[in-house]
């Protein structure tokens, strides 16, 4: 077991180009890289068709491509905030074809209440706001008296 993200980025027929990693995502990703180099493996890959990168020290590599469902752990290591800005910039650009879930979304109801998600989250969505300028909605939702978060970039609601 541990702390692990999930994502689905979806391979759909009618539109092939989307899946290709575009170069302003591509820098968007080498900004995260540069800004955590302390805590990254130096070595990485990405490229217009997949992503790899890998903490120092790390629980898992983040392989990222498109039509391939994916996870990773991080057992909340320090590589962890990369990897969710990593995440969290694939969902901006790629909206509801890339699907992200986490470990980090399930919290308490206290939490549920004040927006607080679990592991680095709340900072990875302040961070890609503040160097990026994305915008994340995130939705409260009570399943079986379990709380947690989805996450969306559609129009975004006030908290």
């Amino acid at each position: 077991m541990g702390y692990t993200h999930y994502f689905d980025w979806e391979r759909t027929e009618d539109k092939p180009m989307i899946h290709n990693i575009t170069k302003k995502v591509q820098n968007d990703i080498l900004n995260v890289i540069n800004r955590h180099k302390d805590i990254l493996d130096p070595t990485y890959t990405i490229d217009c068709g997949v992503v790899i990168i890998n903490g120092n020290p790390a629980y898992e590599t983040l392989y990222i491509e498109a039509g391939i469902s994916g996870f990773c752990k991080t057992n909340e290591y320090p590589y962890d905030i990369a990897v969710c800005e990593i995440l969290l910039i694939f969902k901006h650009h790629y909206g509801e074809l890339f699907e992200l879930s986490s470990d980090g979304f399930w919290v308490s109801r206290d939490d549920l209440s004040t927006y607080t998600l679990d592991g680095t989250w709340n900072q990875a969505l302040d961070n890609i706001e503040e160097k990026f300028g994305y915008k994340f909605n995130l939705i409260p939702v009570i399943e079986n008296n379990y709380y947690h978060f989805e996450i969306d970039t559609k129009e975004i609601i006030k908290k």
